[in-house]
């Protein structure tokens, strides 16, 4: 199975955000707003893998054992 553009990459485009959270495009374009997750980089929309996982650890109540 091929690895995803994403993998090892901290700034996804939208293409690959919509990948790695399985979102359409409308709702990731509202995640990312909502949770301040993206940023336009020129004239193109790049969201946040980290704060995207801390987003999602914090949606599904996932706690870190440090």
């Amino acid at each position: 199975m091929k690895e995803p553009k994403s993998v090892g990459k901290r700034l996804l485009t939208t293409k690959e955000f919509m990948e790695y959270t399985g979102f359409g495009e409308v709702t990731a374009e509202r995640f990312g707003n909502s949770f301040k997750l993206r940023r336009k980089i020129g004239d193109q929309w790049r969201y946040d893998k980290v704060k995207t996982d801390k987003a999602l650890d914090k949606l599904f109540g996932v706690k870190k054992h440090d």
